[in-house]
């Protein structure tokens, strides 16, 4: 099982804020840019993402129910920040698996497998400039 809602809820208001900020620049986090479908208000949701060339794969660590990825998914894409650059990435679809079984670090996969976390996002990648 995922991590509980409950413990979203709590890293919404203290752990995310640090961590966009370092998403930025430290890897493999990418910030997520998505409008809620509901309130319209903008948000910026930082998780981890891992290149497979035009693609990313996102382990979704508190499954595929969150807001961000409805909002994503209602929108049909959203914009990131993702080593730097600025992308466009558009929802492919959810892979299930094992985490040993994905393209990650063995210390992801190993931490994965110890949050039981079977659900991923594949997406597509546009470049669209350089984040300043």
């Amino acid at each position: 099982m995922p991590f509980p809602r409950i413990m979203a809820r709590t890293n919404r208001y203290w752990a995310n804020p640090v961590v966009r900020g370092l998403s930025r620049t430290a890897l493999p986090l990418m910030s997520i840019h998505h409008v809620g479908r509901v309130s319209g208000k903008p948000y910026k949701t930082p998780v981890w993402a891992f290149g497979r060339g035009d693609r990313l794969l996102i382990p979704l660590t508190y499954g595929p129910g969150t807001d961000w990825m409805q909002n994503v998914l209602a929108a049909g894409g959203c914009e990131t920040i993702f080593h730097g650059q600025k992308l466009h990435v558009s929802p492919v679809e959810i892979v299930y698996g094992e985490p040993r079984t994905q393209p990650l670090p063995r210390a992801v996969q190993a931490a994965l497998e110890l949050i039981k976390v079977r659900e991923y996002l594949l997406i597509d990648v546009t470049r669209l400039q350089d984040a300043g």
